[in-house]
């Protein structure tokens, strides 16, 4: 493992037990076995840490939707993909997706903005594979955004289960998951 891979790694696995604010460069450095000054040879500031999880997280889930947008499939295959993709995520890497879905908040300002815009463009892409559900007839009278949030909201704890609980496996665990959105939704 690359020392930038192992850092992050490191600082998002402390940013999941104490908290963003709670974690300082020195006790990454501590974890990592190096001095705090060893580490500054790697980043600028803490914050540089923070930034880079984000943004890789954030780069998965926008080539993963763009990658389903691209297919020429059903819009209901098209969310198939997207809940596996979300759950394969969680299975994969559950200490970043922890930072993704808590930490964020933590970002400086100029960040923070193109964070949310990202988030925004992801949602309403996804919005627009239920919009098409819903022009065929396949989708429950719900309002979409109530959908699009609702099962966002029922996939942000699966990361804090893997792999303890993973008994079946990531294909039985997006099975079910895919089971447990699509029968609330769909006609």
């Amino acid at each position: 493992m690359k020392i930038k891979e192992k850092l992050y790694r490191t600082a998002a696995l402390l940013f999941e037990k104490k908290g963003y604010p709670a974690t300082s460069v020195r006790d990454i450095a501590e974890a990592m076995q190096l001095k705090p000054s060893s580490l500054y040879s790697h980043i600028r500031h803490k914050e540089e840490i923070l930034i880079s999880i984000c943004d890789l997280v954030a780069s998965r889930f926008e080539r993963a939707i763009e990658e389903v947008l691209s297919q020429e499939v059903s819009p209901l295959e098209q969310l198939k993909k997207v809940i596996d993709f979300h759950v394969q995520m969680a299975f994969e890497d559950p200490v970043s997706i922890t930072v993704f879905n808590n930490e964020w908040r933590h970002l400086p300002s100029e960040e923070l903005s193109i964070f949310v815009q990202r988030r925004k463009e992801y949602e309403a892409k996804l919005s627009g594979i239920l919009a098409a559900l819903g022009r065929s007839h396949a989708l429950r009278p719900i309002a979409h955004h109530f959908i699009l949030q609702t099962m966002l909201s029922s996939m942000l704890w699966l990361h804090r289960s893997f792999p303890k609980h993973a008994e079946g496996g990531l294909s039985e665990i997006q099975q079910s998951m895919k089971i447990f959105i699509l029968k609330g939704i769909l006609l």
